[in-house]
């Protein structure tokens, strides 16, 4: 594909809310997928926050409906890191990051930096973040 061919397309993440079912993204992550051959994936949802966790197989069937194979939660401290984990875990398509992002660093407890470690460390967690 050369420059005059790649489409264009806003950033946004597959899991947020006013991103789904917005027909010219998901014309154009078709577009996309199709063209490249290679996977789409939301390297930046917070599958975790309200409004979104309670209703993840909705989510995640609209992530695949626009052609999304993969999505990464990105924790923003110890206690997301566990949920996020818990998605991963429970959805193959989910995959979990964990750390402490500048916004609650502030009311970072006792043993929650050992808990980011022991979560970076599982298979499902497939990078360190947030954290800014």
């Amino acid at each position: 594909m050369n420059n005059e061919q790649t489409p264009r397309i806003r950033a946004g993440s597959a899991s947020d809310r006013s991103w789904i079912g917005d027909n010219h993204h998901d014309i154009a992550n078709t577009r996309i997928a199709e063209e490249t051959e290679m996977p789409l994936i939301d390297t930046h949802a917070h599958l975790t926050y309200p409004g979104l966790i309670e209703r993840i197989d909705e989510v995640l069937a609209n992530c695949r409906a626009a052609d999304v194979t993969r999505v990464i939660s990105v924790a923003s401290d110890a206690d997301d890191g566990a949920r996020a984990l818990a998605l991963a875990r429970a959805h193959a398509m989910i995959a979990s990051t964990a750390g402490i992002h500048p916004h609650p660093a502030g009311k970072v407890q006792p043993g929650d930096i050992e808990r980011v470690a022991a979560q970076l460390a599982q298979p499902e967690a497939v990078a360190a973040g947030g954290m800014g």
